[in-house]
């Protein structure tokens, strides 16, 4: 019996030492800020926070770096520091009542000195951790990684908040304002111990999409809740007569004021527009370093002239989405063409490598003739192909038998059993069910490419302009 209590005692303590340390994540209700009669507006307080916390993505795991670790020694040595100060304080009214009720006698000194001797170790203690607190800010602590976890381990129950939060290590807070038929949100990620602000978000939209903009601060709040390292980026941008330009990471506009953006290492989005030049996208995974240069050359945007040929006067024409003007400032671009019963087409055009376009030259556009009813034509060539196919499968144990009864025939002959008579009938058996599998075999093909030619309409037409 006491084997096993020594070994369920040791598992325990076995347990409580490897046991990984979590980070407990929460959110609490929005505020909504000024009046509403939005009902929407109201429900959003409550769900909003709700999913956000679903959009995270668990299990994770946050770096702890320095800072974090600052703050929780100094959670603790304030702890410590408040603890010892409240036994001084007994201490000293236990020595100073010893003085006061029972006067000076060979008792009363006895226990005065020994109270004393443990104020002055307790003054001594108080000492040290007065300057724990100032070795603290040169301090520097290895990053270590925690397990994320849900308050409560349950992402669908909002944190209730209090006036000091000791349960959590993050929390997600925010308000709501109504302006319009649109809500301003801001979102706080707090750390704790501190009540230090890791990361806020401003976000605009309409509120019945607020599903999206939830999704959209969960993404953007991912990198701070595992606290991935930080990069610098600094941006050159190169072109000429250039008279602004806009950048853009991660839907966020960067303020060109600023010498540098700080963005969280991992993959990051940045376009750049400036007028009169082409957009300039730049996906990149900024991991290894902590500073990133971009160099980026502007190219300017041409505006061409194109004259669209189709063989059908009444088709419409659309360029980008708007009705076509014959004008396009710079290729490549996107177009449909609109047939008067609605049947359309899409075309993609774009000049070939190495093609030097000239503003004042007009290009011809080539259009193929939109196919009518290329749903119906589709499901037509589907039917013949799946029906080629099944005759195929159907002719196969056919010829698998009359090659059979045809061997058999052969074998018995050959081996003296039979006389022979059947090789000729079985044989024309066999030959005739194989050629009929090769045909319906050859046919399932011929549907089979008819098919996936008659899909292929469906992709947008590609054209070069020479």
């Amino acid at each position: 019996m006491k084997c096993k209590l020594s070994f369920f005692f040791l598992f325990f303590i076995a347990s409580t030492l490897f046991a990984e340390s979590s980070w407990i994540l929460g959110a609490t209700a929005f505020e909504i800020k000024g009046k509403t009669e939005s009902s929407i507006v109201s429900s959003m307080s409550e769900q909003l926070p709700l999913l956000i916390l679903e959009n995270i993505s668990l299990p994770e795991k946050r770096r702890v770096d320095t800072e974090e670790w600052r703050d929780r020694k100094t959670e603790e040595l304030e702890k410590n520091r408040g603890a010892l100060f409240t036994t001084i304080q007994q201490k000293v009214l236990s020595r100073d009542s010893i003085l006061f009720n029972e006067g000076i006698t060979s008792q009363s000194k006895k226990e005065i000195g020994l109270l004393e001797k443990e104020i002055q170790e307790l003054l001594h203690s108080y000492t040290n951790i007065q300057d724990s607190f100032l070795q603290l800010e040169s301090s520097v602590y290895p990053d270590t990684y925690e397990a994320i976890s849900f308050w409560k381990n349950d992402a669908s129950l909002l944190y209730q908040q209090k006036e000091k939060v000791t349960d959590l290590d993050g929390l997600i807070t925010g308000s709501i304002q109504e302006v319009n038929s649109f809500v301003r949100i801001e979102v706080q990620l707090l750390l704790y111990p501190g009540n230090r602000v890791q990361k806020e978000i401003v976000k605009t939209g309409s509120f019945l999409n607020f599903e999206q903009i939830a999704e959209d601060i969960s993404s953007e709040l991912a990198a701070y809740i595992t606290n991935r390292k930080m990069v610098q980026l600094s941006f050159d941008i190169q072109s000429e007569n250039i008279s602004s330009v806009t950048i853009k990471i991660d839907d966020s506009i960067f303020n060109r004021n600023q010498e540098y953006a700080i963005v969280p290492e991992g993959y990051h989005s940045i376009w750049i527009d400036a007028p009169g030049y082409k957009t300039r996208i730049i996906n990149w995974n900024f991991t290894g370093k902590e500073k990133y240069r971009v160099v980026v050359t502007m190219e300017k945007e041409i505006p061409v002239n194109l004259i669209f040929q189709s063989s059908d006067e009444n088709n419409e024409i659309f360029l980008n989405g708007l009705p076509s003007t014959g004008y396009v400032n710079g290729l490549p671009v996107w177009g449909q063409i609109l047939l008067p019963d609605l049947s359309s087409a899409f075309f993609y055009v774009q000049g070939r490598k190495n093609t030097v376009l000239e503003s004042d030259n007009s290009y011809v556009v080539p259009l193929e003739q939109p196919v009518k009813d290329l749903s119906m034509l589709i499901e037509k060539s589907r039917k013949r192909m799946y029906s080629s196919y099944g005759l195929f499968l159907i002719s196969l144990p056919f010829s698998m038998i009359s090659y059979g009864n045809y061997v058999n025939e052969y074998t018995s002959w050959s081996m003296g059993y039979s006389s022979g008579t059947g090789i000729n009938s079985t044989e024309k058996t066999y030959l005739l069910t194989t050629g009929i599998s090769v045909g319906l075999g050859i046919n399932f093909a011929i549907q089979l490419g008819r098919y996936i030619f008659n899909v292929n309409k469906v992709l947008p037409q590609e054209i070069y302009v020479e």
